[in-house]
């Protein structure tokens, strides 16, 4: 890859099509946010891409494009969830773009439809996990903010 490539997030899914099982070992986090994306000439780029890798002149990845919208990272409205194991956590907004928040624990593999939420139970045991989690899904927030703001195009 280019000295200025983006990181890349993500994992192989080699294992998958050779039919072997294989566990996520990093959280994974979903959001409703309300932007829209930045429009790129995918196709094109691809192209020329591959052309300069089989002619072996391939060009420096394209400095950072300007990013119009400012997004704020102390606002994090909309639902967002985050999948750890078995363990789902919801945010979900008390009112649309609310800065309130109801939160929903699930166990994935005991309860596939998310319709019992662990939170309405006894929950002294998932205390640390519910911290964490609730912890993690908002630095990933975050971390998205700063990536639309162009952080990590610079």
């Amino acid at each position: 890859l280019p000295n200025n490539q983006p990181l890349l997030d993500g994992i192989s899914l080699a294992p998958l099509l050779r039919g072997q099982k294989q566990v996520r070992k990093l959280p994974m986090g979903f959001w409703t946010y309300n932007s829209r994306g930045h429009g790129r000439r995918s196709r094109a780029m691809l192209e020329t891409l591959r052309q300069e890798q089989l002619t072996d002149k391939q060009q420096p990845a394209a400095p950072e494009g300007l990013i119009g919208k400012h997004h704020p990272n102390d606002t994090l409205p909309g639902h967002a969830a985050l999948i750890e194991g078995d363990y789902k956590l919801h945010r979900v907004p008390v009112k649309k773009n609310a800065n309130k928040f109801n939160y929903e624990l699930y166990h994935l593999g005991k309860d596939p439809k998310e319709s019992n939420n662990l939170l309405n139970k006894d929950k002294s045991h998932l205390t640390k996990r519910i911290g964490r989690m609730k912890t993690d899904l908002i630095s990933w927030q975050q971390s998205v903010i700063k990536s639309l703001n162009g952080a990590d195009y610079r």
